[in-house]
């Protein structure tokens, strides 16, 4: 679920930020065709979220707690994309 798009009218990047519930190994898509940053905030206390992989437009994240092992229930991830 993304908060919102912010064009680009023609030129320079695209912003797609948003909240969604993600378990490690989850993907948000963003519809863009290359992403340029990514930022990452976990909804939870006791978490660690990070990029896992990126391919094209799609962000795949790991989640972990502070254990080291993978989060395989669904958890708050804040994040904002930039691409094109």
């Amino acid at each position: 679920m993304s908060f919102g798009v912010i064009p680009n009218r023609g030129h320079g990047y695209r912003i797609v930020a948003g909240k969604a519930s993600l378990a490690s190994g989850d993907t948000i898509s963003t519809n863009l065709t290359k992403i340029i940053s990514v930022s990452l905030v976990p909804g939870a206390a006791g978490v660690i979220v990070s990029v896992q992989s990126i391919s094209g437009g799609d962000v795949t994240v790991k989640i972990q707690d502070l254990s080291g092992a993978d989060v395989t229930t669904a958890t708050d991830v804040y994040y904002i994309i930039v691409g094109e």
